[in-house]
């Protein structure tokens, strides 16, 4: 029946009432394009599991909450070997807690600005995406307490505070947008730890990485403070002058700042090892 669970597995069509997905039906397929209307909330239950057919796609105009916990996470992950996207539609509603989610194209969202009433990821996992998390909403994202790993790119232009998180072995960890990051420790990336965006960086720890920061800020409200970066093969390139860099530990980088001509920050308020580089690379 569309919209409905069919044999408690199968999941179609348009969901436009209320609906609990609950461990006794758990696996829930999704088959083609699913879409929770505007009007209508998901309440995923803890221990669930959600599999995609190959190509599928979830659409949340309303609520779709998912709720874990430390002993029974949720699960979000290809059925086969395809691959799935989550599409996000303006004044939906996400919070997730104790999910993992893995193998998708990432959560998106439709043009255009998005009014997303909440928009809230806590203690969740995101495994071997394309792109984790794809979009801006009206308000910033709260990401807190989650793990990226393996991802193409974990966070891709987006808009959004996060807090006592780990960004590991992704290629990009954060590709641009405008970002609030404290707490927060980047290791081991294919590409670079943060690439171009805005914001602020702090109290955060960037470790082996080929780039840790590139290009990162455009104006003086731009800042990354009091944050370590140690055994990357370079800490920054190319940041913006406007962009203030204070009170860092910069230590046993193979290099630790490479300038451009036209990027130049100042990087005087901060500490050096005596055995780490400062030379500064046109």
């Amino acid at each position: 029946v569309t919209g409905e669970l069919c044999a408690q597995t199968s999941v179609t069509g348009t969901i436009s009432t209320n609906t609990v997905w609950t461990p006794a039906g758990s696996p829930y397929r999704i088959d083609g394009t699913v879409r929770i209307a505007s009007s209508a909330r998901v309440d995923v239950e803890a221990g669930v599991k959600v599999e995609f057919e190959a190509a599928a796609n979830l659409n949340i105009a309303g609520q779709f909450i998912a709720l874990g916990s430390r002993e029974d996470s949720i699960y979000l992950a290809p059925a086969g070997n395809g691959s799935y996207t989550i599409e996000t539609e303006p004044g939906c509603d996400l919070d997730w807690r104790f999910v993992e989610m893995r193998g998708s194209q990432g959560i998106t969202q439709t043009a255009g600005a998005l009014q997303m009433m909440n928009v809230a990821f806590s203690r969740s996992l995101f495994i071997d995406n394309e792109n984790a998390l794809v979009f801006q909403p009206a308000l910033p994202a709260q990401i807190d307490s989650c793990t990226f790993f393996g991802n193409t790119t974990a966070l891709n232009f987006c808009w959004a505070n996060v807090d006592h998180s780990t960004f590991s072995q992704n290629e990009t960890g954060i590709l641009s947008g405008n970002v609030n990051v404290a707490r927060t420790t980047f290791g081991k990336h294919g590409i670079t730890a943060i690439r171009g965006g805005r914001g602020t960086i702090r109290e955060c720890d960037f470790f082996y990485n080929p780039i840790a920061i590139l290009e990162f800020g455009s104006s003086n409200t731009d800042s990354i403070l009091n944050s370590t970066f140690a055994l990357n093969d370079t800490a920054f390139v190319a940041t913006d002058p406007a962009t203030i860099v204070r009170n860092n530990n910069i230590c046993n980088n193979d290099i630790a700042v490479r300038q451009t001509f036209s990027l130049g920050a100042d990087f005087s308020g901060n500490s050096w090892c005596t055995n780490s580089t400062t030379q500064i690379d046109a």
